[in-house]
């Protein structure tokens, strides 16, 4: 004989399991929607966020570790930092994002607004 179940309620998922390049990664469903562009954290749980000076004094921040559209982060990150675009580099091959500028703890603060 079969047995009859009751109904199951389900509950809005939370989390949700990504498979980008490889890498089984656990993300939050933000209310808009999935982003486009993935932050993995660095082995001690940090974000790889990078600040560095040159020897003719010019500032750079260096975002590592992305995956997926990196051109919807650039557009993103110059909204949010009030700096223009043609001060974002995007590099496709390293998969990283230079900002020309000193805004080390402004690109913390936005990406963990993004839940990264």
């Amino acid at each position: 004989m079969l047995a009859l179940r009751s109904p199951i309620l389900r509950l809005p998922l939370q989390q949700s399991s990504v498979y980008v390049r490889g890498f089984a990664s656990t993300a939050l469903l933000r209310s808009e929607g999935p982003l486009p562009y993935f932050v993995h954290r660095t082995k001690s749980k940090n974000l790889p966020v990078y600040y560095k000076q040159k020897r003719d004094g010019q500032h750079q921040t260096t975002i590592r570790k992305l995956e997926g559209d990196l051109s919807v982060l650039k557009t993103q990150l110059a909204e949010s930092l009030d700096v223009h675009p043609d001060w974002i580099d995007v590099k496709n091959l390293k998969r990283h994002v230079i900002v020309r500028a000193s805004v080390k703890e402004k690109v913390e603060q936005f990406l963990e607004q993004k839940k990264f």
